[in-house]
């Protein structure tokens, strides 16, 4: 009997983790705080400097416009009720490899995020020393949440 109820012990423990592991790659809430913290972090991490950023919330269930569904990419599904962070951010960084750097650790944020769109430009001219201008790129990004009643919410 006792190895039974360790056995459900154990099981329980472990539906938990898997539930703790799941919020933390799709909270219940936008918790932008956090995303901002994750944000810095690439930055510190690859060296580049956030310029600035602009956030917008809306519905990922959202219908593309018919020149949208036209191209050849497919539109990833995303499941009803999921919804969705946008950032908008102006990135300086010295090197390719830097941006290199910020775009993996954006790819490997406990959250899922996807980059939606990415353009990159040099500002203002090469000195006549030979140093070349910072890069500058504009990246869109979305993190995901699923937002669920408040009683599911305090069981966790």
């Amino acid at each position: 009997f006792q190895a039974i109820t360790q056995e459900q012990t154990q099981e329980a423990n472990n539906t938990q983790l898997k539930i703790s592991h799941l919020q933390e790659r799709l909270p219940a809430q936008p918790l932008v705080d956090q995303l901002i913290l994750d944000l810095e972090k690439a930055e510190l991490a690859s060296g580049s400097l956030i310029l600035n950023m602009a956030f917008a919330d809306s519905s990922a269930e959202e219908s593309p416009s018919d020149a949208e569904t036209a191209d050849d990419d497919p539109q990833p599904i995303i499941p009803s009720g999921v919804e969705k962070v946008t950032v908008a951010m102006s990135v300086q960084f010295a090197s390719y490899a830097d941006l290199e750097g910020f775009l993996q650790e954006l790819e490997t944020m406990n959250r899922i995020i996807e980059i939606e769109n990415l353009t990159f430009s040099r500002q203002g001219d090469s000195s006549a020393q030979g140093e070349q201008s910072p890069l500058v790129f504009t990246v869109l990004i979305s993190a995901f949440y699923y937002p669920i009643e408040d009683t599911l919410l305090s069981e966790s």
